[in-house]
């Protein structure tokens, strides 16, 4: 018996369906070729209206600005579901987390004037941000991707997983530390991975060169053995 198709997919989910890396998705999400979501739980936001810029001293100065009317409970509504997301005003740290600032406008609604803030800080994790099912219809639709690029797509996810997986024996002391030592060199002069960033965008790299090979690997799982294998540089070589 035939499903129906999913409403709502992660950003891994909407590269796996394409065949392309993750930040290829993030890429289209910054230059707004593709619209992000979010589904919130019942919470109190911030709304931010039109009103009159009385703080305009010259021509050239807008008119108008969107600020909260704090004259008005409905400045401070209660609410659940579905919000757009504006992704490109957010900044990622290495783990894949943001702090939402408060009383910033971060959100809004389709049917809804103005953009939503939240009234406290919110932490946002990247996998928490979704495509709707018709942002890809739309997104397919206007690039060309027919339901059989799509299937064939699929056949071939389907095929390497499949695959019987290579049986990796255990290993010993010293057979992991050079494994390690061999991850570090490639990461440092492959992808000029620097151990004292705190925000590296080479996990996320590795990660998406793997997808690229038909392999799969967790962005936190390969931060982890970067991390491992970076205490292995001499002493010099490591971040003070």
């Amino acid at each position: 018996m035939p499903l129906p198709p999913k409403e709502y997919y992660t950003l891994t989910e909407v590269a796996e369906r394409w065949g392309v890396p993750v930040s290829t998705i993030q890429d289209y999400l910054l230059t707004d070729r593709l619209e992000a979501s979010i589904f919130l739980p019942r919470m109190t936001f911030c709304h931010f209206t039109e009103q009159p810029n009385y703080d305009a001293m010259y021509d050239d100065e807008p008119k108008h600005i969107y600020a909260i009317d704090d004259s008005t409970p409905d400045s401070y509504p209660t609410k659940q579901g579905l919000f757009c997301l504006h992704y490109k005003d957010i900044e990622w740290d290495e783990y894949g987390k943001a702090i939402l600032e408060k009383e910033e406008m971060y959100l809004s609604l389709p049917d809804v004037e103005g953009y939503f803030g939240f009234y406290h800080d919110y932490v946002l994790d990247r996998d928490d941000v979704i495509i709707t099912l018709s942002e890809l219809n739309s997104f397919e639709a206007e690039y060309g991707i027919s339901p059989d690029d799509l299937a064939g797509h699929q056949n071939r996810q389907e095929e390497l997983a499949a695959v019987t997986p290579v049986q990796v024996p255990k290993l010993h002391t010293k057979e992991k530390e050079s494994l390690l030592k061999m991850i570090i060199v490639l990461a440092v002069e492959g992808y000029r991975y620097n151990p004292a960033d705190k925000k590296s965008t080479v996990p996320g790299e590795i990660a998406s060169s793997a997808q690229q090979l038909g392999l799969s690997i967790d962005v936190d799982t390969v931060r982890k053995w970067l991390k491992e294998a970076a205490s292995l540089l001499p002493r010099e070589e490591q971040p003070l």
